[in-house]
């Protein structure tokens, strides 16, 4: 059975991320997907240091970026393996994981099934 994520829906908090803050960054992260994100260059984005983003984002979200961008690359994989014909090797190196192993990984944790039976589930 395949498990569904939620995606992380944003919430103004005291001491969080701005909503524009927030829609620069899933902006931001969704053009430059298939390419390596760093800390510096999302804290760049908002006009914070890596330290008050780092801070804000977690209050906003939950989750560290690291942890987010994984979810989110994880969400567009999904949308991404509904598409017929489509490679699992593709579909990894098009969310931003350079190791197919990786993403197996990664994919299993958070929905409990390798990405080749949730293609053959969402086909």
């Amino acid at each position: 059975m395949v498990r569904k994520l939620q995606p992380v829906k944003f919430t103004e908090i005291k001491g969080g991320l701005s909503q524009r803050h927030w829609q620069w960054v899933q902006e931001y992260c969704d053009v430059h997907l298939s390419e390596k994100i760093k800390l510096e260059q999302l804290s760049a984005l908002c006009g914070l240091s890596r330290f008050q983003f780092l801070r804000r984002f977690e209050r906003t979200t939950g989750l560290t970026p690291h942890a987010w961008l994984i979810r989110f690359r994880l969400e567009r994989a999904c949308l991404l393996l509904s598409v017929p014909g489509v490679s699992i090797a593709g579909v990894s190196q098009a969310v931003g994981f350079y190791d197919q192993s990786h993403f197996n990984r990664a994919f299993r944790q958070a929905y409990g099934v390798a990405p080749s039976a949730y293609l053959n589930h969402a086909a």
